[in-house]
């Protein structure tokens, strides 16, 4: 059995100097490693706060030139403005003269700060006057309420910091003419007059110097023409004293103005006396400013053309436009052309004919000034209105000497006119007659005719879904023996025999 050797400890007093001095080794290293330890994470704390306070002052960077570059855009110099955001702050700098524009972000905290530039190119006030230049069109028009006509509505607009001038301005348009400019104001001040000549199109008018002043508006008074250019779209050049430039272009007309013109005619119905004219409607012009359109023509046609009718006049808002006489399909030209407003409407007041117009159907075109049309079908009536007639033969009965309780109902959406009924009978007495016939109270025919004849009645409209009660077909004597048929034939054309009734 092998036995280890016993180990022998030496007493601690006989060595305290050197437990003393091992003591102190051990806190100075403990000391040392807890310095280390708190200074790496101090400096971790410091780079993320540097994070922060840069991430902090790039945005406002940003912001600042957002909010200057609107500023610019709305007139307004931002140079030396300072605003406030959050921890932060930015100032705006911009240098009318080379339209620099430069935002510095302010950002402080406990362990650091950031105070970063960032500059870009802004609009260069006065160092190209055209691109401070700005025209609004919306409301411009041309002014036909005298005469020549003239371009009015327009409004010039400095956007920049400093003033700019229009030295010079060329007026052209198409389709050209021979026609001239005459006159132009700005602001209310005439710059331009020359009566005779004037300036032809596509010249340059040398105005007298026109200055805005920076950040301001004026109106464009007038361009005024030698006579009237009621067709004409036109472009402006706009010439500054820094010899840049700016063509605006004017488009008072639609290249297509029918795709402009809208007709409701859905309300439309016949009406006045005998059902002579065609009531109501809306035309309306449904382009943007500054497009304005003009109706030069209309057109009507009509189904069934026979019998024969004409039209005699058309009268749209308030006053007459065509009179005359014109068959289906006839062009009705204007007195002169009713011009619309871009966005505006008038009344279709009514269109006139010599005979009734019940149970026909229209087709309405309009013609444009640029010879473009637009087409409105206007369907008062069902198309086969026999197909829409059903015959209740149900509820009829003798009556003294005459058939009542018949009814006719109209099962289309469209109306449907009568034009004709003819009755046929059986039976005696051999010298029976249809001495008349009552509908809804009113004796819609009153004569004497023999079996299987025609009785060109007063035309009966019935409504879409409406129902018309027949009061008494009259005889001369009771017809209480026999059968009875009905043939009706409508305004179209087509007919429908009812079920035969026998009392």
């Amino acid at each position: 059995m092998s036995h280890f050797p016993k180990i022998k400890f030496s007493k601690l007093g006989s060595n305290s100097g050197v437990a003393i001095v091992a003591v102190f080794i051990i806190i100075a290293i403990l000391s040392l490693m807890g310095g280390v330890v708190t200074h790496m994470v101090a400096t971790g704390s410091i780079a993320r706060t540097n994070d922060l306070v840069s991430e902090q002052s790039f945005d406002l960077v940003h912001a600042g030139m957002e909010y200057a570059l609107k500023r610019l855009d709305d007139g307004i110099n931002p140079d030396g403005d300072v605003r406030y955001l959050g921890s932060g702050r930015f100032t705006v700098a911009y240098d009318d003269a080379t339209g620099k524009l430069t935002s510095t972000a302010d950002v402080s905290a406990m362990f650091g700060s950031s105070n970063p530039s960032f500059s870009i190119q802004g609009p260069i006030s006065g160092g190209n006057m055209s691109d401070c230049l700005q025209v609004d069109i919306s409301g411009a028009a041309m002014n036909t309420i005298w005469w020549p006509y003239e371009i009015v509505g327009a409004v010039l607009k400095n956007t920049c910091s400093n003033s700019i001038t229009i030295a010079s301005m060329t007026v052209s348009w198409t389709p050209l003419s021979g026609d001239n400019t005459v006159i132009i104001a700005l602001g209310g001040t005439s710059v331009y007059q020359n009566y005779s000549p004037g300036a032809p199109p596509g010249t340059p008018i040398d105005i007298t110097d026109y200055t805005i002043n920076s950040c301001s508006s004026v109106p464009q008074t007038r361009i005024r023409f030698s006579t009237e250019l009621p067709t004409q779209n036109f472009n402006v050049l706009y010439t500054m004293s820094d010899g840049s430039s700016k063509n605006v272009f004017y488009q008072f007309h639609a290249d297509n103005e029918a795709a402009c013109l809208e007709a409701d005619l859905s309300a439309a119905y016949p009406g006045f006396t005998n059902n002579t004219r065609i009531i109501g409607g809306t035309l309306t012009n449904a382009c943007s400013p500054p497009t304005s359109i003009g109706i030069k023509a209309m057109r009507l046609s009509w189904l069934p053309a026979a019998p024969i009718i004409t039209m005699s006049n058309i009268f749209i808002n308030g006053a007459w436009r065509w009179f005359g006489i014109a068959p289906s399909g006839t062009l009705a030209n204007f007195f002169n052309p009713l011009l619309f407003s871009p966005g505006q409407s008038f009344p279709q007041n009514y269109i006139t004919f010599n005979d009734s117009i019940v149970g026909r159907n229209f087709s309405v075109t309009y013609i444009m000034r640029d010879n473009s049309e637009l087409t409105v079908p206007v369907n008062f009536y069902a198309q086969d209105m026999a197909s829409c007639l059903s015959v209740h033969t149900s509820g009829m009965r003798v009556s003294d000497k005459g058939l009542i309780g018949q009814s006719w109902v109209n099962t289309c959406p469209a109306g449907i006119v009568i034009d004709r009924i003819r009755t046929k009978w059986t039976g005696l007495p051999g010298q029976r007659r249809l001495t008349g016939i009552v509908v809804n109270g009113v004796t819609i025919w009153n004569q004497t005719t023999n079996n299987d004849v025609d009785a060109d009645v007063t035309d009966v409209y019935i409504g879409g879904g409406s129902t018309a009660t027949v009061d008494r077909y009259q005889f001369n004597n009771p017809p209480n023996n026999g059968c009875f048929t009905h043939t009706f034939t409508m305004f179209d054309g087509t007919s429908l025999t009812a079920p035969t009734y026998c009392p």
